[in-house]
């Protein structure tokens, strides 16, 4: 952009009103969701008609492609698959399935597809379904919410979410309502129900975020009984899950409060491109990372290594870690894992 001669610049995202024709929400959101995903995994970014194409090049509907009267899930699906990712879908039933997977896949870059039911703000009359692409988020509420095992994820802390709505703009505000979203939509209020994650991923992301949340929340049971017992802090830690580069991984570490071989470890480490972070914070303080491969299969370790900011706790974890009976409280096998690693760990 340019003003009487000086080059200007606004960081913003790419926005598709709908077209009728060509592009029905779904079509839209997918567009903008290949916007970042096509920087991210390096995948060409089709345009709406070809996504609508892709969409539809397998349906059994006797109907024509054009004009789109939109697209079902399966759909959306088939045309993630036509640019070489694949989807995954999160059933968000509640308000922590929700936020903890925007959390998880969103804090990495990686949009996720909302898709969900539009009802009238009473709850009388449904509008249709829709579907936007997710782009951010909000941290507003002052503390977490505990889950019935309280554990504390910082995810829950999500009050808003902000997402690509071709019937609204590039960052159409959803607040967070319970286990329902209100959004404003032409000149009504309205409710999002029924909702579902649809995540465009790389096909060698094969470990889902909920293997690693099962897995914190584990291992949370044990740092706790640790926590109380020992006195290492004074509240419960928070959790923060998400995917990540390698690359940032060590990045990060260069600014983070670790000795210089500290540091020096992280950077000189062997990471998968593609890492679960588990991090537990004391406040707003970095406990713990541990760090989980996103790449690897279902059966394995995944469980890569800790990076430990505070020397009592990475103690105490390995002395729990050589007690078989404390491995064995832990039904979770991926906490197992960690548990056994600390256990070898020098």
């Amino acid at each position: 952009m340019n003003l009487f001669g000086l080059r200007l610049s606004v960081t913003t995202i790419a926005f598709q009103e709908q077209d009728t024709v060509v592009a029905a929400c779904a079509t839209s959101a997918l567009w903008a969701a290949f916007q970042g995903t096509g920087v991210l995994f390096h995948h060409g970014i089709p345009s709406p008609v070809e996504i609508t194409r892709a969409a539809t090049a397998y349906s059994d509907e006797e109907t024509r492609t054009f004009p789109s009267v939109g697209l079902s899930a399966a759909q959306m699906a088939q045309a993630i698959r036509s640019v070489s990712l694949e989807p995954y879908l999160v059933q968000a039933k509640d308000r922590h399935a929700l936020t903890s997977a925007v959390f998880g896949y969103v804090a990495g870059h990686i949009p996720a597809l909302l898709l969900g039911e539009l009802w009238e703000v009473s709850g009388r009359e449904r509008v249709g379904l829709h579907a936007v692409a997710v782009l951010g988020y909000s941290l507003g509420l002052p503390a977490s919410l505990p889950l019935p095992t309280g554990t504390l994820l910082r995810s829950s802390r999500i009050n808003k979410i902000y997402a690509h709505d071709d019937q609204v703009g590039p960052f159409a505000r959803m607040d967070v309502d319970g286990d329902q979203l209100r959004t404003s939509w032409g000149n009504g209020q309205f409710v999002f129900r029924n909702s579902r994650l649809l995540v465009p991923l790389y096909n060698k992301v094969r470990i889902p975020f909920g293997t690693i949340q099962n897995a914190v929340l584990s291992l949370d049971v044990v740092i706790e009984m640790l926590r109380q017992h020992l006195n290492l802090f004074q509240n419960r830690l928070e959790w923060e899950i998400n995917i990540t580069l390698g690359n940032d991984i060590k990045k990060e570490a260069l600014a983070l409060p670790l000795t210089d071989d500290g540091k020096m470890d992280v950077v000189l480490t062997h990471f998968p491109r593609f890492v679960w972070r588990a991090r537990a914070l004391d406040g707003t303080t970095p406990v713990l990372d541990l760090l989980f491969d996103a790449t690897d299969i279902a059966q394995g370790e995944l469980f890569l290594r800790p990076i430990e900011y505070h020397c009592d706790l990475g103690e105490c974890l390995r002395f729990v870690g050589g007690r078989p009976g404390f491995i064995q409280f832990c039904r979770d096998q991926v906490a197992r894992n960690v548990l056994k690693w600390y256990a070898n760990a020098p």
